[in-house]
């Protein structure tokens, strides 16, 4: 392999790269063009235009960006830890607008990942060099605003998605999912890391929400590849997840089926409820749990399937006929034995 540096253009090369067991130098990567916030908004005020709103969000994303780099770095978001040379990088970043509607186009994130590669080659000593390539790309996917707004979108984007998946392999959406599965096991075996990647995350998905809160009257944006409709742009702009109007249950019960939806981040989990008297399926975040309760969850469904466990899940359900809508996973309990048996016990990686 030559010395030449590896202009880095999105996750499907970087897919590629992963699956080459030669390319193990975190130096050979060149951050220079990707990642890159690319964000299409249309609207009547949106015409190569940007209002005091959106430039006042655009900068809070870079110092949402900046809490982000200090987690990975220094294992605190508080920017006091951040020093003269760390403050400096962020002085690369600007935004491009273009004519027409209003093209956002983020430059200058290139010496931040460099940074960021460079704390996690050297700060997260428990991850193998494919570990750690795999956890630079998913924290330059994740400041690229692949996955802000799962939490935010219904049924309609899960179908959407779902078609993109199908009819769109090479969108960079399809390709996040191996690369998720390697940080997650990576991050499951250092607290370090794990806490590093969920901080990051938090404070840089943030900043995605506070851009489309601050062109709420857009009629419609495209956010990384990402199709926001004005109901979409009008419950993140209210700051309404899906699990808003929701109940909170708690009930000991035998776990499934367990599936992992990497390319979108998140986890889902059946079982029989006995509040609704039927299979319900919910949902979380990955990383919403922590290491423990992971393992925990883990052992209730992987191990024995004489196990079940506590769960607390807040749900959205019809008033009048009981129905269950949809609902989120909150909270992992105590294991219990001897309570049901699995009937499916298969996990899924997608």
């Amino acid at each position: 392999m030559a010395d030449d540096k590896i202009v880095l253009t999105g996750v499907e090369q970087i897919l590629g790269l992963l699956e080459d067991s030669s390319i193990d130098q975190i130096e050979k990567l060149d951050f220079s063009q990707w990642p890159s916030l690319k964000i299409k908004i249309e609207g009547d005020k949106y015409h190569g235009t940007i209002t005091p709103e959106l430039a006042k969000s655009l900068y809070d994303f870079v110092y949402q960006l900046k809490r982000g780099y200090a987690e990975i770095k220094y294992g605190t978001s508080n920017l006091q830890r951040l020093r003269k040379e760390d403050v400096a990088l962020f002085d690369s970043i600007t935004f491009r607008i273009s004519e027409g509607c209003s093209d956002v186009i983020s430059e200058g994130l290139g010496k931040i990942f460099d940074a960021i590669a460079q704390c996690v080659k050297d700060g997260f000593s428990e991850m193998t060099p494919k570990q750690k390539m795999a956890t630079i790309v998913l924290l330059a996917s994740i400041a690229a605003g692949y996955f802000a707004f799962d939490s935010y979108l219904g049924q309609q984007h899960e179908q959407e998605m779902a078609r993109i998946d199908i009819e769109a392999q090479d969108n960079d959406y399809a390709h996040t999912s191996e690369i998720a599965e390697i940080v997650r096991q990576a991050a499951t075996s250092s607290e370090r890391a794990d806490e590093a990647i969920t901080g990051f995350r938090r404070h840089v998905e943030a900043g995605h929400r506070n851009i489309v809160q601050s062109v709420s009257d857009a009629d419609r944006i495209n956010y990384s590849g990402r199709e926001l409709t004005e109901e979409d742009i009008e419950r993140i702009t209210h700051d309404r997840p899906i699990t808003s109007d929701s109940t909170t249950f708690t009930e000991v019960v035998a776990l499934e089926h367990v599936k992992r939806l990497i390319v979108r981040q998140i986890v889902t989990v059946s079982f029989y409820s006995p509040q609704f008297d039927r299979q319900i399926t919910i949902q979380y975040n990955m990383g919403h749990l922590g290491t423990r309760k992971e393992e925990r969850l883990k052992e209730a469904f992987f191990e024995n399937t004489h196990k079940s466990v506590e769960v607390e899940y807040s749900a959205v359900f019809n008033e009048q006929t009981g129905e269950f809508i949809r609902g989120t996973l909150v909270s992992i309990g105590d294991i219990h034995t001897g309570v049901g048996l699995h009937e499916e016990s298969e996990d899924e990686d997608e």
